[in-house]
């Protein structure tokens, strides 16, 4: 028996708990720029979070970015999309993947309460435990 969506008020039902954007930002030597998150598992990830309200995806990654990280940058061009589960809770969501272009400043710890340190890595020597967006990124096929 083939199964079927149903239509409520007029859409689709959502299919994630919520959605996020997340930053893939390199270095000249090629290094790309983690955080790690001061909360939970304490995971390291790219640069990103939740989208607001009214905000869209692209809007969400340059806005996270420069929260989280002092970091600007010029545009950010898409990457990549994933729909993933979060570890321990469950909660399925979308992560929004864009690469940063002309990005500006010096990386560090803005949000101490969500972030306890921002470092380059290099992507033969990553961190564990990385955030589900940030291995589906850079891990791909893992």
């Amino acid at each position: 028996m083939a199964s079927r969506l149903s239509v409520v008020g007029g859409r689709l039902p959502r299919m994630w708990d919520w959605e996020t954007s997340v930053v893939l930002v390199r270095d000249p030597s090629g290094r790309v720029l983690l955080v790690r998150q001061n909360y939970g598992h304490r995971f390291y990830g790219l640069p990103g979070g939740k989208i607001e309200d009214g905000e869209s995806p692209a809007e969400a990654a340059l806005r996270e970015l420069f929260e989280e990280t002092g970091l600007r940058a010029e545009a950010v061009t898409p990457h990549s999309v994933h729909e993933l589960v979060y570890p321990g809770t469950g909660g399925r969501y979308r992560a929004h993947a864009f690469t940063g272009k002309g990005v500006s400043g010096t990386p560090g710890v803005r949000l101490p309460e969500e972030i306890t340190s921002v470092a380059w890595f290099d992507l033969a020597a990553l961190p564990d435990p990385l955030t589900p967006s940030a291995g589906a990124v850079l891990t791909p096929g893992r």
